[in-house]
């Protein structure tokens, strides 16, 4: 039953409560007797049961859960980002349209917004009978935050789906300002609570946490010097060494430790000790003697006892603009093209979506990705461990057609000269373009050339859009205002309106963060 039925089974029974109460006086001295009293005790207690249980369903059907709401387009996106956000759940018409509005919703999930989003809900159906779930999938999870966001959904008709009102949060409202936010997923539960779990990039290196820088600095970095190396390359090598020769010598011997930089790398390496990082007691890297003398002698000097090392706050911003320097410009997700990560989003979009919609409208990149792919076969037949490091080529692969791949290495073998090289001031057709742009004003190139360049432009592309970041995750407890469904002009006269109960604004409340980084 529904909760109009039990609505109505509550007016019955109190109409026939009070009329039972009030002709019980007659009726006694009329009917007087055992018989009477039986009778009427039975009906007494059948009405009277059927008036609690009435009430007792319709405070579940109200206290529980959330009422489905449906309002105006634009009175339902009127939401005041001062004191409120609005969470838009968009899907397709079709799903919205197989949505129950007669029940109170009493779950709304979202596991992963990444891969594959699917909304799960579940409906109260009163005390007794079990609740109805559902599940729906969806487009995209927005975030209406600000003005700005609101004012551009407002005139997409396009645009449908579950609108899911909550109270702000200065947690909610610093992330949503101040960071990228790249995943969400939601639980709103019965007591109408919405636990948001937001995944988000963390832009300032300033406000790393150590044990972030300490992530950082342990990630692998592509050798980029002609030093020898005694273990694979990390940021820390890196960083360290870019510190260590910014150091000059000035003054009498052994005094350059008094100079900005000197105290720059000191303060590094006390915050950030080898051991501590590489687990040893040396860097990956070989250094020249000048400089393992410098690294020898800010050892000795944090190891003394008395020894105060100056705690300066421009010494840590430097160290942290350092940092990030090097990983933007030397880390493996950053800069190597078989090792990009696709499972960032960016602006509710994932890298490999970007990518796709550029090689789409773009015929001399979609070239450029396909020659990036060349020899993929091989490296992975030569090598077992080569699939994983060849990721960024399978997605191309995957992402674009296997035609256009065979006709671009049929035309490439075409024009190759006998020694394996092309000539790039020739006009060869409809890849003249793609020569152009890879021969990077050669008059000629080989195969392998064009390819490493092919991939060089395709990590160049991504890299504008990898921000140079990591990802935090913090859980945020919100208060639930209201859910309203948000249809498309035509499905307007098709969902008739419902009738609502707000909720209080409670404050909300959050966790301390997770963290993550690539």
């Amino acid at each position: 039953m529904k909760k109009q039925a039990y609505s109505i089974l509550f007016y019955i029974s109190l109409i026939a409560f009070i009329a039972a109460f009030s002709s019980y006086s007659k009726l006694k001295q009329q009917f007087y007797g055992p018989t009477f009293f039986y009778s009427f005790s039975i009906t007494f207690s059948i009405i009277a049961g059927c008036l609690l249980f009435s009430i007792a369903k319709y405070i579940y059907y109200t206290a529980y859960g959330l009422p489905l709401k449906h309002k105006d387009r634009d009175h339902a996106l009127n939401i005041n980002t001062e004191n409120q956000y609005g969470i838009l759940i968009s899907m397709p018409p079709e799903e919205l349209c197989d949505t129950d509005y007669t029940h109170n919703i009493s779950e709304i999930s979202i596991n992963n917004q990444r891969t594959n989003p699917i909304v799960h809900m579940k409906y109260n159906q009163g005390l007794f009978s079990k609740p109805i779930k559902s599940q729906h999938n969806i487009k995209e999870i927005l975030p209406l935050t600000n003005n700005n966001i609101i004012n551009s959904i407002k005139p997409r008709q396009d645009i449908s789906g579950l609108l899911i009102t909550t109270n702000s949060n200065p947690l909610l409202k610093e992330i949503s300002q101040e960071h990228t936010i790249t995943n969400y997923t939601l639980n709103l539960q019965s007591d109408r609570t919405l636990s948001l779990e937001i995944s988000y990039i963390m832009n300032d290196f300033q406000k790393y946490t150590h044990q972030e820088l300490h992530n950082i600095l342990k990630s692998k970095a592509s050798n980029h010097r002609n030093y020898t190396l005694k273990n694979q390359e990390t940021i820390y090598d890196l960083t360290a060494l870019s510190l260590l020769e910014d150091i000059k010598e000035s003054g009498p011997e052994h005094h350059w430790y008094t100079t900005r930089q000197g105290q720059i790398a000191i303060s590094f390496f006390k915050k950030f000790p080898i051991k501590d990082i590489l687990d040893s007691n040396r860097l990956s890297i070989d250094l020249p003697k000048e400089l393992q003398d410098k690294l020898t002698f800010i050892h000795n000097y944090i190891q003394q006892d008395k020894k105060i090392i100056p705690q300066n706050n421009n010494y840590d911003k430097a160290i942290c603009a350092r940092i990030a320097h090097t990983y933007y410009n030397y880390s493996y997700e950053m800069n190597i093209y078989p090792c990009l990560s696709f499972d960032i989003v960016q602006n509710n979009n994932h890298l490999s979506k970007i990518l796709q919609e550029e090689i789409k409208k773009n015929e001399v990149f979609k070239q450029i990705c396909a020659c990036s792919t060349f020899y993929l076969e091989h490296n992975i037949r030569s090598d077992s461990n080569t699939r994983s490091n060849a990721m960024t080529a399978l997605v191309i692969r995957h992402l674009s057609n296997r035609n256009d791949f065979l006709t671009l290495t049929q035309k490439i073998n075409d024009i190759k000269d006998p020694d394996g090289s092309i000539d790039c001031t020739k006009d060869h057709g409809d890849i003249t373009s793609l020569l152009r742009e890879l021969s990077h004003g050669d008059k000629k190139c080989t195969v392998p050339k064009l390819i490493n360049r092919a991939r060089n432009y395709v990590t160049l592309f991504l890299k504008k859009h990898i921000p140079s970041h990591l990802e935090r995750t913090t859980t945020i407890k919100l208060n639930v205002v209201n859910v309203t469904q948000l249809s498309t002009k035509s499905q307007k006269e098709k969902i008739p309106p419902t009738t609502s109960i707000n909720s209080s604004v409670l404050e909300g409340n959050t966790t301390q963060p997770q963290v993550h980084t690539r």
